[in-house]
């Protein structure tokens, strides 16, 4: 993982939201023959959960699994893992043009700053 459990959740934050609205669009594709997100799509593109992810931990047989089944999330803490289910909500339910709105909703019930979203919209 890029982060661990002494990374400060802002940080986090700001990594996976910076990730999202740069990239704008969702990482879907099809597994077990079904459309589903992916922590990563045959494009290029992740989710929330996916850019966390090293490329040397990346396995495609994780595709499918929420993050806190993966091995992905092996010792990472409670708060840490509701942070990224969070974000990785947002990327799964909602179509990227709300995921401004949501990306705030998110900060606000965390109690972050929302700098991180205004620079990553300019």
């Amino acid at each position: 993982m890029r982060v661990s459990n002494n990374t400060p959740l802002q940080e986090v934050f700001n990594i996976i939201a910076t990730h999202l609205l740069t990239q704008n669009e969702k990482s879907e594709g099809v597994v077990n023959g079904e459309k589903t997100c992916m922590y990563r799509n045959s494009e290029g593109l992740m989710c929330a959960a996916g850019c966390l992810i090293e490329d040397a931990e990346y396995t495609k047989k994780s595709e499918g699994d929420l993050f806190f089944m993966t091995p992905y999330s092996t010792g990472v803490g409670y708060d840490l893992r509701n942070l990224i289910g969070d974000l990785q909500f947002v990327h799964d339910s909602s179509d990227p043009e709300d995921w401004l709105y949501n990306l705030t909703a998110v900060a606000h019930e965390h109690e972050f700053d929302t700098n991180s979203l205004e620079r990553a919209k300019q």
